[in-house]
């Protein structure tokens, strides 16, 4: 009797999809049997914007840099094998980054269809900072997946405001009070982001039109924040987490 292996693979990125840091995936191969399979081999071909830095899958070798094969002696029917990936991404990178794997065995398979994995991710919000006495932004860059793309300059003109207003919370307002009131009552107690303080913004727009459109009111809040912090980390080795990110919160930061 010819032995049959039916394979299936899957791929997932491990981390956040940012220009210029490290990205990890994994891609995990199942034999769904009923015989073992055999000289079992696991193909991933890479994004030209990413250099491999480390493959590795349990009990055998992966070679090659923008191919990388991977290969296991045998699967056993009802078992997986998963190969764990690093690469840089590199800084210029901006929209989508995707690929796929493949497995393939010595052992026949029945149902070819599901041997290849696929995955895909926006590359998210990067933000160039220069840091001296405070911190000032020069450049924000922002993929944004919304699905099907209804009114392109509407969600630019959205995502670019949100943008302008993040890193103004993030940099310089604060609430401030006393024991019977609200004491940041001016702009001078409460300063917001100025004319000359506002930085270039870049948006791409992830246009997906099988998919269904979806809001973007206030989704360039969060990353903002996040990609100011770690700009601030990736500059001067200070994971400051209170904002906004004032001088005198960072250099607290710095003698923690």
């Amino acid at each position: 009797m010819v032995g049959r292996a039916d394979l299936a693979t899957t791929k997932a990125f491990t981390s956040l999809i940012v220009a210029g840091q490290p990205v990890t995936w994994t891609v995990t191969v199942r034999n769904a049997g009923p015989s073992d399979a055999a000289d079992v081999s696991i193909v991933d071909v890479l994004d030209s914007r990413l250099t491999l830095l480390t493959a590795t899958i349990p009990g055998g070798t992966c070679t090659g840099f923008s191919t990388v094969t991977c290969n296991v002696a045998a699967l056993a029917a009802g078992g997986s094998v998963t190969v764990n990936y690093s690469a840089a991404l590199d800084p210029g990178a901006r929209g989508t980054l995707a690929n796929a794997a493949t497995a393939s065995s010595a052992t026949s398979d029945p149902d070819g269809t599901d041997n290849t994995g696929s995955t895909s991710s926006p590359i998210s919000v990067v933000a160039d900072i220069e840091v001296s006495e405070k911190i000032r932004v020069r450049k924000v860059f922002a993929a944004v997946d919304c699905g099907l793309v209804v009114n392109p300059d509407g969600i630019r003109n959205q995502i670019e405001g949100g943008v302008i207003q993040a890193i103004s919370w993030t940099l310089k307002e604060a609430v401030t009070w006393d024991r019977e009131r609200v004491t940041s009552r001016s702009w001078e107690s409460y300063p917001i982001l100025r004319f000359d303080e506002v930085p270039e913004v870049e948006v791409v727009l992830l246009d997906r039109p099988e998919a269904p459109a979806l809001g973007i009111g206030e989704c360039a809040a969060g990353p903002v924040g996040a990609a100011l912090a770690n700009a601030l980390q990736h500059a001067m080795g200070v994971r400051a987490r209170d904002l906004p990110l004032t001088p005198e919160r960072i250099a607290r930061a710095i003698h923690e």
